[in-house]
């Protein structure tokens, strides 16, 4: 017990004062194993999201930029509409516009084709057949006249209007204001060549519209009225056509040079504004689209998304402090435990050592385990015999509830299937000596637990008679040809063990583990029977009694006889009754006579009287005298049953574990007959009417030691008592405790003791005084 102590003062020592480092371990441990995964998951769902908003953003711009250029590409094309509507027109055709009566209906044509587009402030014919001049709505106007007076304001590049008027495609050009006070003012208005083809196909002129800026902005503001930022339309010399937004102008005056340098960068800054740029191209027009969007209100989602992300970030993570915090004192809780558990078994402990890790701990419990060793190994040796204890207890109908036998058989570890259960009981009477001395222990062993591919067997070996009961459950149910077929079965695996072949007693099967002890008292009557009759077959089922088993004077059904007999020697009330009520039955069934039915109804009570008296002793003569009066079958039925009840009283009110009047018995005789030559485990077995290999069993498991080992220790503790208490020779001391050879005693006590026994004997007076 002090060996003990010691490894757990120190364990104890510890978890006093390390158990607040031990549980923010465990804690922190929680605490990573959540920040590591969670830290991962987050950034990349951080990355993922905001990479997918930019993408959107992107997309977004990109569709602004595809709106522009569909609305612009859409007011193109209707001009081109209109002009190939006039080329078509006869009303508009050189002639007519020329013709002094028709120019008039001409003019008014003309207006109607300037009314079809919010886009155009003026159309303007050109005739290649009448060249430097333009045909208007109100009559003719020449180039010069066109530049120098109509549009004195503005530069208008005479040679190059000329040069466009001879296009043989669409052409858009700027015209730009003089003495403009801001870059971004230089531009007055567009103009937009589109050439007039004849039905042969050759073109004889051009149409030329003078173009409204406010009204091409009036149609692409609504494209990005939500958005802070400009989209400007570039031609393919890098000259502005048209713009969005006039206020972004205002705030930041751009030259086309410095916008073309700007298109080609992602982000700018101007008078510290961010700002988004994207570029797109229409390259049938030569055009150039440039968006620049507010970096800000751009990025605002982004904002957003990540206010919301951080807040759920943050609430995950408070979260999972509580949760890390929580499973670690909660997984904590078992050392707190183990902590509890050593102050209520050690009280308190001084502080002997001091441990720093989880490492010094799982030493210190390995060290208590290791000096432990010994209990365990107990604890390990007794389960068989606790098998054998729930195995006794159930034949012997003393586990009646389903819910208190499973947890006892799950304790021990069995296993029964739930189909059929029936016992067999394996007489090992019949075997002779030698078999029975060499055999009976491997035959136990190799009978504990047996599985077939029907059935499942646990044996355990009877007190009160020669035999080992086998417990038997099936996967299905059987009928008796399939349990032959079990029983051949279990006995070719004896054979092949060990050439064993022993008598096997059968009782019915069963449907309820619980009703188990009924099969068990139907094989015991089987076994009583074979006894009787000396017969040596090899399989006897309890239903072949009742083709063998009638005395032919009574024709008395000799199994529910011994079927009686058994259950008051089981002290099972309940079946007894039931073959009291089955004999009672048959006697009125089958005896002719009334004389005949008497002498029945004698020999039955004669059964129960003599069984009484072997269990209750001689004065229960008396008790049955008094019932022998009875005046028919149904009395003596009731007097029977009161007997019986008598009877099961007394066996119940006896010692209920039979083996521990055993145990006493055994170690009694062993300690008054120790010193004896003729003790051994024949005679011992032979005294106490027990079969060999269970006494031999038995002592092991109550001693830790066989016969002969205990035997051994039991001399020499008593040789040591006179040695010490004695003046007694060391001859007589050894001689008296059984043993004939003094001097190969004396070697052998040196080798057990260290020391022979003269100087035992000298040392131990020598301490004492």
């Amino acid at each position: 017990m002090k060996g003990n102590i010691y490894p757990m003062n120190k364990i104890k020592t510890y978890l006093n004062n390390h158990a607040k480092t031990f549980m923010s371990k465990y804690v922190y441990s929680y605490f990573l194993i959540f920040l590591i995964p969670f830290l991962l998951v987050s950034t990349i769902w951080y990355r993922t999201s905001l990479k997918s908003i930019s993408q959107q953003i992107d997309a977004t711009m990109d569709s602004y930029l595809l709106q522009v250029d569909n609305s612009w590409v859409n007011q193109l094309s209707q001009l081109e509409n209109l002009a190939a509507q006039i080329s078509q027109d006869y009303k508009l055709s050189s002639y007519m516009v020329n013709h002094s009566y028709y120019s008039k209906e001409a003019k008014e044509e003309l207006v109607r084709y300037k009314l079809n587009s919010q886009l155009v402030d003026d159309v303007y014919l050109y005739f290649y057949n009448t060249p430097n001049q333009f045909y208007s709505s109100v009559g003719y106007l020449s180039l010069d006249t066109f530049a120098r007076q109509r549009y004195s304001n503005y530069n208008i590049p005479l040679e190059s209007i000329k040069q466009d008027l001879h296009q043989q495609v669409p052409k858009i050009s700027p015209i730009y204001k003089k003495n403009s006070p801001s870059p971004m003012e230089e531009l007055g208005f567009l103009v937009y060549y589109v050439p007039l083809v004849n039905s042969e196909g050759t073109n004889y002129g051009s149409v030329m519209y003078k173009l409204n800026l406010q009204g091409i902005q009036k149609k692409l503001t609504p494209l990005i009225e939500h958005q802070n930022g400009n989209v400007f339309i570039v031609n393919k010399e890098g000259k502005i056509l048209a713009n969005v937004n006039d206020s972004l102008l205002t705030t930041h005056p751009l030259k086309s040079q410095q916008l073309m340098d700007i298109s080609k960068r992602d982000k700018i800054t101007l008078n510290k504004q961010k700002y988004l740029v994207s570029r797109a191209q229409n390259k049938l027009y030569g055009l150039t689209y440039i968006t620049l969007m507010d970096a800000k209100q751009a990025y605002h989602p982004i904002k957003k998304m990540h206010y919301w992300m951080m807040l759920g970030l943050l609430i995950v993570f408070v979260i999972g402090t509580i949760v890390a915090t929580y499973l670690g004192r909660r997984h904590y809780k078992p050392i707190q435990q183990l902590e509890a558990a050593i102050q209520q078994q050690m009280g308190a402990v001084q502080e002997t050592d001091s441990l720093d890790d989880f490492d010094r701990i799982e030493q210190q419990l390995s060290q208590f385990f290791e000096q432990n060793q010994q209990l365990l190994e107990e604890i390990k040796r007794q389960t068989p015999y606790a098998r054998e204890q729930v195995l006794r207890r159930l034949l012997n109908g003393k586990l009646n509830h389903t819910k208190q036998l499973d947890i006892l058989l799950e304790s021990v570890a069995i296993q029964f299937y739930e189909e059929i259960f029936f016992v067999i009981l394996i007489d090992t009477h019949m075997m002779n000596k030698k078999v029975t001395i060499q055999n009976q222990a491997f035959l136990m062993e190799v009978l504990s637990e047996l599985e077939g591919t029907s059935y499942r067997a646990y044996g355990t070996e009877l007190l009160t008679s020669p035999a080992i009961a086998l417990l038997v459950s099936t996967n299905k149910p059987v009928v008796p040809v399939q349990m032959v077929k079990i029983i051949q079965e279990i006995l070719t695996y004896m054979e092949k063990e060990q050439s064993i072949i022993p008598n096997i007693c059968v009782g019915n099967p069963v449907t309820e583990l619980t009703e188990i002890n009924r099969s068990y008292i139907e094989a015991l009557a089987v076994l009583d029977y074979q006894a009787m009759h000396g017969q040596a077959e090899e399989i006897i089922f309890y239903t072949d009694l009742d083709q063998q088993g009638y005395t032919q004077q009574f024709n008395y059904p000799t199994n529910e006889q011994l079927k009686l007999v058994q259950s008051l020697n089981q002290g099972d009330l309940h079946i007894a009754r039931e073959s009291i009520n089955h004999l009672i039955q048959y006697g009125i069934k089958y005896q002719q006579s009334v004389n005949g039915l008497r002498l029945y109804g004698y020999y039955l009570l004669n059964t129960v009287l003599k069984t009484g008296m072997d269990l209750c002793g001689d004065d229960f003569f008396i008790e049955g005298e008094q019932q022998a009066e009875f005046q028919s079958m149904e009395d003596l039925r009731r007097r029977l049953v009161t007997l019986v009840e008598k009877i099961c009283l007394v066996v119940s009110n006896k010692p209920k574990n039979q083996e521990s009047a055993l145990k006493e018995e055994i170690f009694t005789y062993i300690d008054q007959y120790y010193a004896s030559h003729d003790l051994s485990l024949d005679s011992l077995a032979e005294h106490l009417d027990v079969s060999i290999s269970y006494l031999s069993r038995f002592i092991k498991k109550e001693s830790g030691l066989t016969f002969s080992k205990y035997v051994q220790q039991l001399r020499l503790e008593r040789i040591k008592e006179a040695l010490v208490e004695t003046d007694l020779p060391i001859k007589d001391i050894i001689q008296s405790s059984g043993y004939y050879d003094v001097s190969n005693y004396t070697r052998k006590f040196k080798t057990l003791v260290g020391v022979t026994p003269g100087q035992y004997r000298l040392l131990q007076r020598y301490e004492e005084g």
